[in-house]
């Protein structure tokens, strides 16, 4: 399989698992999620009226695939990591917004956060635009900056880390976004999916020249003063990857691990489930991205960052054809990504 492959594969796996999720998104009740979808979720769905993102048909992602498609217009038009033009597109975005929940398609907190800095005259560089929401949508992009930058390390650890701090500042929420695209990139670069996945990016992430104390690796804004705990963001996937791997303590139905990690949208319940479930099923996209989307809760956010590791081990190629067929634009985002995936650092 080529490095474009699984580049590629990561971008696209991410927004099918986005759309996916859109459809049945944020039921806690698993029963309900059950009763009003069927048994088993295998495909885009429709959403309900009332529900968050009842403006959608089946198969189109949601307000964060939009967010996603920006950054990759942003830096396949670029040709590079470009922080002004992409907080450009959003600032586009927030013209048909009004700062609620509801203007759009759904507004997650950080965009809610973001829109309002910006409608109080708050420039992009300064220290208190970034979002405090301990949502994961940062690291839900972060496979585009990796198809762009990962032939090089230390690169993509650095395009990663200066785009979460775009619109992210808790360290915890920076760090383990981070630490995401540290790993989805070994994934493209052809590593197996085992726990010694994150020993590389431990380089990265300590010593003299640890990548959270690399200057060119900030957003336009000085990072806040808090340290980052880089180090154990890294070591978290190794210990969940290696449980899933090891038959004697697996969940029988591994799904229910978004009841094990939390069904909610902290970023810390997240990716966690999404490493454990790329873990159960090496080599697999539709099975781990189902589990995920079947486990209820944010299953949207979950799926989506299941999606982009799956989608690195399988390639493109390895994407099952009719989630890319009922996916919103997804001739058009398959092309985005193996252009940018072509062209790595």
């Amino acid at each position: 399989m080529s490095y474009e492959d699984r580049a590629a594969g990561a971008i696209v796996g991410a927004f099918v698992g986005d759309a996916l999720g859109a459809g049945c998104h944020w039921y806690y009740d698993v029963e309900l999620l059950r009763a009003t979808y069927g048994p088993w979720i295998r495909d885009y769905v429709t959403p309900r009226p009332g529900g968050y993102h009842d403006m959608l048909e089946p198969g189109q992602f949601s307000q964060t695939g939009q967010v996603m498609l920006a950054l990759l217009e942003s830096t396949v038009e670029a040709g590079a990591h470009d922080p002004e033009d992409f907080l450009g597109r959003l600032d586009e975005l927030f013209q048909t917004l009004d700062g609620t929940s509801f203007s759009g398609r759904y507004s997650n907190g950080y965009i809610c956060d973001l829109y309002r800095a910006r409608a109080a005259g708050r420039g992009w560089d300064d220290p208190a635009t970034p979002s405090w929401s301990d949502t994961s949508e940062a690291a839900m992009r972060t496979a585009i900056l990796v198809a762009r930058y990962g032939a090089d390390p230390r690169a993509s650890g650095r395009e990663v880390l200066r785009n979460v701090r775009l619109t992210h500042q808790d360290p915890l929420v920076v760090a383990q976004s981070t630490a995401f695209g540290l790993v989805l990139r070994e994934l493209v670069a052809g590593r197996p999916l085992t726990p010694a996945i994150a020993g590389p990016a431990r380089a990265l992430a300590k010593g003299p020249g640890a990548l959270a104390l690399d200057p060119g690796a900030r957003g336009l804004a000085p990072p806040p003063t808090e340290e980052l705990s880089l180090i154990d963001s890294v070591l978290q996937p190794a210990y969940v990857i290696g449980a899933a791997q090891d038959l004697s303590i697996r969940l029988e139905e591994p799904w229910q691990i978004a009841r094990v990690y939390g069904m909610a949208c902290a970023i810390h319940f997240l990716i966690p489930a999404a490493y454990y479930l790329a873990g159960c099923y090496p080599g697999d996209f539709e099975t781990p991205v189902l589990h995920a989307l079947n486990g209820g809760g944010n299953n949207m956010a979950r799926a989506c960052l299941t999606g982009a590791l799956a989608g690195a081990q399988v390639g493109l190629s390895g994407i099952p054809p009719r989630f890319l067929e009922g996916l919103e634009e997804g001739e058009r985002i398959s092309a985005l990504a193996r252009k940018l995936a072509s062209t790595p650092a």
